[in-house]
């Protein structure tokens, strides 16, 4: 394992920010100044307000940087996911997908990628699936209009939703704050 690969594990391990700012660093050592800045750019971004002063100077460089490599960043993703991907404090963190797909490549997803929120198309027949995988552990949020009475039981049973903060049963909620 490389200093690269150890921070990385550091972040899925931990979704505050020292990581994000330790791997930034380690970026910015090692020549890689302008995903460094994107990753502080959008921690600071996650912490203030857009009354604070800073913000639209933030927000206008988040902007630029997104611009020029937003491509490259997400090439390390599977091919499914970088289209339906946010970018929140640096990393991909936000997934538009189907549960079919979700089910399918999480695991090696997760392995790449702090997912922290999910907008899922509705599979009734494997939302048991879903309840019992592990790699709901790091999700804080999932939005899918199609949760109803006979699944919310099977989801909320789910052992693995230890860091849900939200359910979404309507329209997909998200910050565009956190996505240039």
């Amino acid at each position: 394992m490389n200093d690269r690969d150890a921070l990385l594990g550091a972040i899925l391990a931990d979704p505050e920010d020292t990581p994000r700012l330790a791997l930034a660093d380690w970026l910015e050592e090692t020549g890689d100044p302008a995903r460094a800045e994107f990753i502080r750019v959008q921690c600071s971004l996650a912490r203030m307000t857009d009354e604070d002063p800073r913000w639209s100077e933030l927000a206008r460089r988040e902007r630029q940087l997104w611009d020029q490599h937003a491509a490259a960043w997400r090439a390390p993703l599977p091919r499914w996911a970088r289209p339906k991907v946010v970018f929140r404090r640096g990393f991909p963190a936000g997934l538009d997908t189907t549960l079919t797909q979700w089910l399918k490549q999480s695991s090696s997803l997760r392995r790449q990628a702090p997912i922290e929120s999910l907008r899922l198309d509705w599979d009734s027949a494997k939302l048991p699936a879903l309840a019992d995988s592990p790699t709901l552990g790091s999700i804080r949020a999932i939005a899918g209009w199609w949760f109803g009475e006979a699944e919310l039981p099977v989801l909320t049973a789910s052992p693995h939703l230890g860091r849900l903060r939200a359910l979404f049963l309507g329209a997909w909620c998200q910050d565009s704050r956190h996505q240039p």
